[in-house]
């Protein structure tokens, strides 16, 4: 075990060591928020993706893989399709409304703006499901690799709470969105470490042909030809709708705040062009690796083989056998610890800026303190951390299974966010009636199609999702676009400033 707390202590130094040395650059409220526009376009690509499928990378994906095989690897289709649209489609021109607008924060800052002058209601509701949102995306991480380092070390699952939200918070007061990209490119460094990692122990401990025998032997469903064939889930032919939702979950990529967020920090159209080709390199070639790193351990696992209620300690439980072995084994082990804090560190630090930028610039600075003017904004967006900080350590207290509800919530921010926001870039007659209506119809379709249950089945009322077996993307989408297009046109027309506005950004004219 000494070397597991060494590779946390590493870790917790060189997160200490890029805070403070990324505080000097974070003194105003546009540097905490937005980084200035200072990161590099290969920072924001980067950070982008990673802090939005960090835990996809290195839990989620491998361990689907190790469970039901390459069948599982669908999702990384949809996942670089999503990336490679929602950079083309929507970056170029939320840079330039940010831009246009003198350097908004959030996304609800941006719909305050888009929509006219009394768009207030806009901004309420879309501030308050963000808070929300990443509130409870925050909680849920923080529990998933608490309990994904308990397994490793046995000790109390609120004390390793405590000390991740309590990393993750100093490190957002003292860094902000400019320390969050520098230290996102770090971790991208660390993931890939942690693959090469996984591929140079599987290369000592077995042979090429060895690696086969033992994927055979540990009785994977099917038989081996199934396990490592795309048209195969759990060792049975893969259905339409199987596919189906792994594809949806490109519209999800589309659609989550924090990457949306992340194209407002761009400074020019080169930055946004060569940001989008680095993410879709990361994207692919990550992607790739989490399904190979899940077959290979399946066979490394062997013979202990995890079950359902346990395939997400598939890293956890390989660094426990690592550490069980030699010393480069050992070594090994505590890299691949590392990766595994490094990409939920990722995707909490980046949520704790968003829900901090949200809630001090719209909800206190904008509604509360309006009439006020506040001097120092950098002592108070570390006050509003401090108290986020209590909140969400008070909130993860509440025992949920985190694995269950992770997906969950990631489909209902994008499902909340990525409609309206790419049709307000394309819909010049969407107003702020459009954009409210298809903020709430979209995510009372998915709550709807995944809890109500409305349908009457073999064994009693079923709900549309477990009918279909297809998961609310598809319709929650297609309903939010509906109510957009039907509200707006038939509500108050926009302002002509809005249309002046949204031809300005079109027509790629930014003054």
């Amino acid at each position: 075990m000494t070397i597991l707390i060494v590779s946390i202590i590493v870790y917790t130094l060189g997160l200490l060591l890029t805070a403070v040395l990324c505080r000097g650059s974070v003194r105003t409220q546009n540097e905490f928020c937005i980084g200035a526009r200072k990161l590099r376009s290969s920072e924001i690509g980067f950070s982008g993706q990673i802090s939005e499928l960090g835990c996809f990378f290195l839990v989620l994906i491998p361990s689907a893989v190790y469970t039901n095989g390459t069948g599982s690897a669908w999702i990384v289709v949809s996942l670089f399709t999503g990336t490679v649209f929602g950079w083309y489609l929507m970056s170029y021109r939320l840079m330039r409304y940010s831009l246009k607008f003198k350097n908004i924060y959030s996304l609800p800052a941006y719909y305050g703006r888009r929509f006219g002058r009394r768009s207030r209601s806009t901004v309420l509701i879309s501030s308050i499901f963000s808070i929300f949102f990443d509130i409870s995306i925050i909680v849920v991480l923080v529990r998933m690799l608490g309990t994904l380092m308990v397994d490793i070390f046995d000790i109390d699952l609120r004390i390793v709470m405590a000390c991740i939200v309590a990393a993750a918070s100093g490190f957002v007061m003292l860094g902000g969105f400019f320390g969050t990209g520098k230290m996102n490119y770090i971790h991208v460094i660390i993931l890939f470490v942690c693959f090469g990692t996984i591929f140079t122990v599987i290369w000592n401990v077995f042979k090429a042909d060895e690696l086969i025998v033992a994927v055979m032997n540990s009785r994977v469903t099917g038989g081996v030809s199934k396990y490592l064939n795309l048209i195969y889930l759990k060792g049975k032919s893969i259905t339409v709708a199987e596919v189906m939702n792994q594809i949806s979950w490109g519209l999800v990529i589309m659609g989550l705040p924090g990457l949306l967020t992340k194209f407002m920090t761009l400074d020019k159209a080169k930055t946004a062009k060569h940001g989008g080709r680095n993410a879709f390199i990361f994207t692919l070639t990550a992607l790739f690796f989490s399904v190979v790193a899940g077959v290979v351990l399946r066979a490394f696992i062997y013979p202990a083989i995890l079950r359902k209620n346990n395939i997400f300690l598939l890293i956890p439980r390989t660094v426990k056998k690592l550490n069980e072995m030699e010393m480069f084994y050992r070594i090994s082990g505590g890299i691949l610890l590392i990766g595994l804090i490094a990409v939920f560190m990722s995707m909490i630090i980046s949520r704790m800026v968003n829900l901090c930028t949200v809630v001090y610039c719209e909800i206190c600075k904008n509604l509360l303190f309006k009439k006020k003017r506040i001097k120092k904004n950098m002592k108070a967006l570390r006050i509003t951390m401090a108290v986020l900080t209590l909140c969400i350590l008070l909130l993860c207290l509440i025992k949920v299974e985190p694995f269950e509800y992770i997906k969950l919530l990631l489909m209902l921010s994008a499902i909340f966010f990525g409609p309206v926001t790419f049709m307000s870039l394309y819909f010049k007659r969407m107003n702020r009636f459009g954009a409210v209506a298809g903020m709430l119809s979209g995510t009372f379709t998915a709550l709807f199609w995944h809890f109500v249950r409305c349908i009457n089945g073999k064994d009693g009322f079923m709900t549309i999702e477990d009918y279909l077996e297809i998961n609310p993307v598809y319709a929650a989408y297609l309903v939010s676009f509906i109510f957009i297009v039907l509200v707006s046109i038939s509500t108050e027309k926009v302002e002509e400033s809005v249309k002046k506005d949204f031809d300005e950004v079109k027509n790629r004219i930014i003054t």
